[in-house]
């Protein structure tokens, strides 16, 4: 049997073309598994470089922690301190107060609030003291709070 000239050229370019993409496709896997190689360096890298920093955040928020909650603490103290002092007796607490002069003044032996002589300064009454005492302690807490959360950053 005789086979054409053009079904011998036919199968040799069938042949050529798939040679050719089977080395193409060799070609392109190898391009593709490099790039890939690349990313993932890139990304543990990353990774890496990510890890890094939050563990010197962490660090940093650790010491700064540790150091405004001995602040914190010391400041507790002192207020505990002025307190048995104010409730001893052997302190008082006196308010910085103005009071502006009031036409209808009632007359009285003795009124809540106001000092029997120009010279006295206003004192906080005693059911007020804890409160005073409880709000300057949630100021300082706030405010050591705020200089970890600040000084971590």
């Amino acid at each position: 049997m005789i086979i054409p000239a053009w079904a011998s050229y036919g199968a040799a370019f069938a042949l050529g073309l798939a040679v050719a993409t089977t080395a193409q496709s060799w070609r392109y896997g190898e391009k593709i598994a490099k790039a890939d190689s690349a990313i993932s360096a890139e990304r543990a890298e990353s990774m890496r470089y990510i890890l890094a920093e939050q563990e010197a955040s962490a660090i940093r928020m650790a010491d700064s922690d540790q150091k405004h909650t001995g602040e914190l603490s010391d400041a507790k103290g002192k207020i505990d301190d002025l307190e048995r002092r104010v409730a001893d007796g052997r302190s008082g607490l006196r308010v910085s107060a103005k009071c502006p002069a009031a036409k209808s003044v009632p007359e009285a032996s003795s009124v809540a609030g106001l000092g029997s002589g120009s010279d006295e300064a206003p004192e906080l009454d005693a059911e007020a003291r804890p409160h005073y005492f409880a709000l300057f302690e949630g100021i300082l807490e706030l405010e050591a709070a705020l200089k970890v959360c600040v000084e971590s950053r």
